[in-house]
């Protein structure tokens, strides 16, 4: 049974509350401002979880859908996650273009609340993340890889934990890792399984 809530309607201010919690971990470098970030929810709902306890917002995924031509700049270290608007994440109609398939995923945060670590919050945020990404399997997405910008050792970590392997430094600071899509749906699928 889930321990926390799903927060379906998002406003700016939860946005700036998940601003925060992120600069808790990392420099406003790294960040996306939480205004494009609420625009990536309002236009592609599909992109993110964000779990609460009551008022709290316990943790929060991002994992967006992207083109080629993203992904391979952020593969090549030569992208900042900051600087991601809400023209680069694919529509649903630009998932299903031929000219798009198959379609790259680049994770772009996990963050959990510092009172919740260890509390289940990360294995819940990948059981619903899943749905999504059932949801996008089921439209006729055909995904390929995936892709991480890590700004932290714990990000390496997780990135790791999730099947993707180091690249290469970016040009801006930051570690990137990739792998198949197969392994990281078979990844996180175990994790969505292992409660904590």
């Amino acid at each position: 049974m889930a321990k926390y809530s799903v927060k379906q309607e998002l406003s700016l201010e939860d946005f700036q509350k998940m601003e925060e919690m992120e600069a808790a971990y990392y420099s406003q470098d790294y960040i996306t401002p939480a205004e494009e970030a609420y625009q990536w929810h309002l236009h592609k709902p599909y992109t993110g979880v964000v779990l609460a306890d009551g008022e709290v917002i316990v943790g929060f995924l991002d994992i967006l859908p992207v083109g080629h031509d993203l992904f391979k700049s952020i593969v090549d270290g030569r992208f900042n996650d900051r600087d991601l608007r809400v023209e680069n994440v694919l529509t649903k109609e630009q998932m299903l273009a031929e000219d798009h398939q198959p379609i790259s995923l680049f994770v772009s945060c996990a963050v959990i609340h510092p009172n919740y670590r260890g509390k289940g919050v990360m294995a819940q945020l990948f059981m619903e993340y899943r749905k999504q990404l059932i949801r996008m399997i089921n439209w006729g997405v055909v995904f390929h890889q995936v892709v991480g910008d890590c700004v932290t050792l714990e990000g390496e970590m997780f990135s790791q934990k999730i099947g993707m392997a180091f690249i290469v430094e970016s040009d801006h600071g930051t570690k990137i890792f990739a792998g198949p899509f197969s392994l990281f749906d078979k990844q996180t699928s175990l994790l969505a399984s292992t409660p904590r």
